[in-house]
């Protein structure tokens, strides 16, 4: 089996803020030294989230047609987040639910109680990829985001640091956002939409290719009767949740390409499959592209692209809400101990670890 990380020898490099619009010049600490690059960022970030907060949409306008989600800027501001940082800045009405690193941890363990494996997936920011899409950027230097690049000098580094503390508690990790770095710096499809709060349907093939790799040839995964599925890609427009939090009719809707994933004998969408050995929970980025509706498309979502790399489709039980805790209490509530699962994927946006009012409630796996 493969290593749990994801292989990033080479060093990726993303644009770090370095002088801001507000205040002016990012702040020194008390000595008169320039904070780290993880520091630096976040309080560039903080900046540009206090002088938006009042926004009514939640909106910021960025460049290129860039939307951003104030939610998210906030939730990259706070830095630390665990510990006995969680209570002060998580939204959770629960304070004993605001620290995630418990829950992930216990839940991690209960899995393996029942011969069942986790991978855990966190999304990151859309500006933590796109950061020179954000508004008056100012001046810009490189910094590296790679798994072999210390917390402190990644921009995401709070977020790196994290994922050590669960790599080292024994949790499997996909940390996706050397990937993703690294694909945004081509011409082809952005990563994220830009006008939708959610990663776009490129994204979702990259990320279900590297999520399968490891498993692909697994024992589990060799015994289960093999679809053949086809691909085609389709540009569609879609009316973006950010877009439709501006209200503003002269902003064009944006077209975007997506993959659609269709069985090569009946021609549907690989769907949800109950009793398939992989089951995907997590946030609606688990849902975008795959059901339909204000989700905007069926078939070209991570689950379609997981069921073409595994060959067989996912059982997929992730919920719109918040997927800290709501889609493992779903799981629960089947009652079915997940017999028959072999590997839990659970994808969720990073603004899940701060912004959720549930928070992380310790949800046990089986009965």
């Amino acid at each position: 089996m493969q290593s749990e990380k994801h292989n990033s020898s080479r060093l990726f490099k993303v644009p770090i803020f370095l002088i801001m619009l507000w205040p002016g010049v990012v702040r020194a600490d008390a000595a008169g030294k320039s904070p780290e690059p993880r520091e630096a960022f976040r309080i560039a970030i903080e900046d540009l989230y206090r002088a938006n907060e009042k926004s009514e949409s939640r909106v910021i306008r960025g460049e290129d047609g860039f939307l951003y989600y104030l939610n998210e800027l906030r939730a990259v501001s706070h830095g630390r987040f665990w510990g006995d940082r969680a209570a002060e800045v998580s939204l959770a009405s629960r304070p004993k639910n605001a620290d995630p690193l418990p829950a992930i941890i216990e839940y991690n363990d209960a899995l393996a109680e029942l011969d069942i494996e986790l991978i855990f997936v966190p999304i990151p920011a859309k500006l933590t990829i796109y950061p020179d899409k954000l508004p008056e950027s100012g001046e810009r230097a490189e910094a590296t985001l790679s798994e072999e690049t210390p917390a402190a000098e990644r921009i995401d580094g709070y977020y790196a640091e994290f994922i050590d503390l669960l790599r080292g508690a024994g949790v499997r990790i996909l940390d996706i956002a050397p990937l993703l770095a690294d694909s945004a710096r081509d011409n082809a499809a952005p990563l994220y939409c830009r006008q939708d709060s959610h990663w776009s349907g490129r994204a979702c093939e990259v990320v279900a290719k590297a999520i399968a790799d490891p498993w692909r040839d697994a024992k589990w995964a060799r015994e289960v009767k093999r679809h053949v599925y086809a691909k085609e890609t389709r540009v569609i427009e879609i009316n973006g949740d950010l877009r439709e939090r501006l209200k503003d009719s002269t902003l064009e809707a944006e077209r975007l390409p997506l993959t659609f994933v269709t069985d090569s004998k009946s021609g549907e969408a690989p769907g949800s499959w109950r009793e398939s050995p992989v089951v995907l929970i997590g946030d609606s980025h688990t849902l975008v592209f795959h059901i339909g509706d204000d989700l905007h498309a069926e078939g070209a979502g991570l689950a379609d692209h997981l069921a073409s790399e595994f060959g067989f489709p996912v059982d997929v039980a992730g919920v719109r809400g918040s997927g800290a805790t709501a889609s493992r209490v779903n799981l629960f509530r089947r009652g079915d101990n997940l017999e028959g699962k072999k590997l839990v994927i659970w994808a969720l946006s990073i603004r899940e670890y701060t912004e959720g009012m549930q928070g992380w409630a310790k949800v046990p796996a089986a009965r």
